[in-house]
Order: C-alpha cells, then structure tokens, then sequence
C-alpha cells in the first residue's frame, strides 16, 4: 500500500525528466526517429533469422535433419549477407541494363501510387479476414512501404491510409 503513495520526490524527479526531451531540437529528434526505424528493421530481420534456427533446432530435436544441415545453413546465411554487403557497394543504378532500369521505375511507379492512393491497401486490409493475417500485412508489407514513417511526407501518407480504411 506504501508504493502507492505519491511523494514529492516522486514529483520531482519525474519533472527531472522532463527537460530533457524539452532540450531536443527537431534534427536531433529526426535523427533520433531514423536510428529507431534502422533498429526496428534490424530486430526484425533477426527475429525472422531467430525463427528459421528454432525450427531447425525443433528438426534437429526430432530427428529429421542433420547437426550438418543445420552448420550448411548457417553459413550460407553467412555467406548470402556478405554478398549482400558486397553487391549494395559494387552496384547502382548506373549498373543496370535498359530491361532493369524499366522494371525499377514500374515498380517505382506502383509504390508512388500504392502510397499516395490508399484506398487500394484500404480494401485489400479488408479483404483478410482472419485478425493475424492483417497484423502480419500491416507490419510487414504497410510499414515498410511507408518507410515506418520516418519522415513527414510518410507519417502522412500513412495517416491518411488509416484515415481512409477506418472510413472503408
């Protein structure tokens, strides 16, 4: 019953905090907001490594594969991240033929207008029926389309998604 008792030096040292987020300049929270979104991609795709060794630790524990199979697709997990380092530095988009270059800007094209026209991702929330499907579609497919709303023009865009599928 005594935690309950506020004190006033519980008071104060809550108003101790408060300057602080009083003294962060809008850079500062930008930047603040970016190394929150990198971490947020970055927890997932841990969590989606996490997911595919638990299930080969439960395949190891049933017996269905082998201690071997387990090492070969860690490294090539290794191996495919690496590569992925080393193409994101070797190319760009100067790199890429005529046919690459169309198929970028069509899907350029079809992400301009899937964020600046909610109504398509607003009915086709509305199509999953089952409540997991359209929180795994939002957090993966919404969020990420929307850059997490990293930026104004993105916070917006995804308020008006919402806006428009609470009017669906």
């Amino acid at each position: 019953m005594h935690l309950l008792d506020d004190s006033d030096k519980d008071f104060d040292e809550e108003l101790g905090i408060f300057p602080f987020f009083i003294s962060l300049l809008p850079p500062e929270l930008e930047k603040l907001k970016q190394q929150v979104v990198m971490q947020i991609r970055d927890n997932n795709d841990r969590e989606k490594a996490v997911d595919t060794l638990d299930i080969k630790i439960a395949l190891l524990v049933k017996n269905r594969t082998s201690l071997d199979d387990v090492v070969e697709t860690t490294k090539k997990y290794k191996k495919k991240q690496a590569k992925e380092a080393a193409a994101d530095h070797d190319h760009g988009l100067k790199a890429l033929d005529k046919e690459s270059r169309l198929k970028l800007e069509a899907y350029q094209n079809l992400f301009y207008l899937l964020q600046t026209e909610p109504k398509y991702l607003a009915a086709l929330i509305f199509q999953l029926k089952k409540k997991d499907k359209v929180q795994k579609f939002i957090e993966t497919i919404v969020l990420t389309l929307y850059g997490y709303a990293q930026n104004d023009r993105e916070e917006y865009l995804l308020l008006n998604l919402f806006k428009v599928a609470f009017y669906y």
